[in-house]
């Protein structure tokens, strides 16, 4: 019983595990280097776009910005604007978030993006002091294909109901939850009349 015990939760930590390898995969590894100290006014700008190849569904930018000594400047606002290159009048703007050590002093913003295009990206920033400065470069988003989109899913969904397996048998074997048992009545039968 301990085995068969010991061998289930082996297989299903295994499952969980495949299914987190997917899910990164679905979201992507690594990150793209777009532009780095790029002189704008008094400061440098470098900025990273995430995943390394972007594609539909979730875009992430992280933006830096630096001074002449290279220190990282957090109170200037930076507004990243996307716009399609075959259709301008698709344009968003987007606000970062304020930086702090733990982000690197990176202003990152994250989006969804929908339509597989090249973008062109414009980092806007203005400081306290009233400056205003600009750099921009593109991007291009693809649309996966079907068949890399069907493991990706799978995995996620075999991933999800591994945690939950993993979650009720470790609620078991704690002692914490207990299944109800249906007990099968046994069918009787008819007493025979004493004649």
């Amino acid at each position: 019983m301990r085995t068969k015990r010991f061998l289930t939760i082996i297989i299903l930590c295994l499952c969980v595990c495949l299914g987190w390898v997917s899910s990164v995969s679905a979201h992507g590894q690594g990150e793209k280097l777009e532009v780095y100290r790029v002189p704008v006014g008094d400061y440098y700008v470098s900025v990273w776009s995430l995943p390394g190849v972007l594609r539909t569904g979730e875009v992430h930018f992280e933006t830096a910005v630096f001074d002449q000594n290279y220190r990282p400047v957090v109170d200037c606002d930076i507004k990243i604007e996307m716009t399609s290159v075959d259709d301008p009048s698709k344009s968003v703007i987007l606000q970062t978030r304020k930086p702090t050590p733990e982000t690197y002093y990176r202003h990152e913003i994250e989006d969804n993006v929908w339509i597989a295009d090249q973008y062109n990206i414009t980092v806007l920033i203005t400081d306290p002091e009233g400056f205003e400065g600009q750099t921009a470069f593109q991007v291009e988003v693809i649309e996966l294909p079907f068949w890399i989109k069907v493991p990706i899913y799978s995995g996620l969904a075999v991933a999800a109901f591994s945690a939950l397996l993993l979650l009720q048998k470790g609620l078991i074997i704690f002692g914490i939850w207990k299944p109800k048992t249906i007990q099968s009545k046994q069918p009787t039968r008819p007493k025979r009349p004493i004649s």
